[in-house]
């Protein structure tokens, strides 16, 4: 067997993970893997989990964080035998997703952009929205116990309750971390490595983000309710959208009411060495 390089793993990676599109077609190879492992497949469940239990022993940590934003990726983690694997599935009103997208990007890597982003049109981000969050729900069918799904708007709203619950799933105490949110209390960014551009301010606080709501043209709203309005019924939004706290419990119910089915999904992992 071939010694394992990082720059081996990089095109093995690439060739496993990268996806175009809506990732149909990494999907259709996923389940041919499942059924029927090719070497290659293998060697890169072997190299990722390597790769896992290395920075936890470098680290000296017991939970090493995936903040992969894919549900290909949480399934392929799935795979592997050696760690205890947690799923996370952070859920955004796709209105607020939908707005994001429509704002360009030129690439700096000191700002963390490290490619260009181009705007896209409401009815192409509306649409993936609700492809991947649906693909994480049937990848959570196969984990209900060890996965849970969250709203972003209940977790500026109740960091506290939301930690709590991740904390249940993954058997950690988030005590010090809600109460240093609730206070407004910066915490330190630690070692992602791409993702967010807010990582390379070096700390973060908790602020909500409403601005979607004020500058959204009615039209990419509507557009979002014509291709997905079901979905956001079902993860408890409204056409007006409420921030009380009666509304946000009353829609978490009514989609639980539906028999926990869709109550988990892909975004953290939890490995141990």
């Amino acid at each position: 067997m071939p010694e394992a390089t990082v720059e081996g793993y990089v095109v093995l990676q690439k060739r496993i993970e990268f996806y175009s599109g809506l990732g149909l077609m990494q999907i259709a190879r996923m389940l041919r893997q499942r059924f029927s492992p090719t070497a290659e497949f293998q060697a890169y469940l072997r190299q990722t989990e390597a790769l896992y239990q290395a920075i936890a022993e470098v680290s000296g940590k017991s939970v090493v964080v995936d903040s992969s934003k894919h549900p290909l990726r949480g399934a392929l983690l799935a795979h592997l035998q050696g760690i205890d694997l947690r799923l996370v599935h952070l859920v955004r009103d796709a209105r607020a997703v939908t707005w994001s997208r429509k704002k360009a990007l030129d690439a700096d890597k000191k700002s963390g952009v490290q490619l260009a982003i181009k705007p896209r049109p409401a009815w192409y981000s509306v649409a993936y929205w609700a492809f991947v969050n649906v693909l994480s729900l049937i990848i959570c069918l196969f984990r209900r116990r060890q996965s849970l799904r969250m709203r972003y708007e209940d977790f500026v709203a109740e960091p506290q309750a939301q930690l709590d619950r991740i904390g249940r799933v993954c058997g950690l105490d988030y005590s010090a971390t809600a109460q240093a949110l609730l206070t407004g209390e910066s915490l330190k960014v630690e070692h992602p490595i791409a993702g967010n551009r807010m990582r390379m301010k070096g700390s973060v606080t908790l602020k909500p983000d409403w601005e979607w709501r004020e500058r959204l043209p009615a039209r990419d709203r509507a557009v979002c309710w014509l291709c997905a309005g079901w979905l956001l019924l079902a993860f408890g939004y409204g056409w007006r959208d409420s921030r009380s706290k009666g509304a946000r419990l009353k829609s978490q119910s009514w989609f639980a009411s539906l028999g926990d089915l869709f109550s988990c999904s892909s975004a953290s992992s939890v490995s141990r060495p």
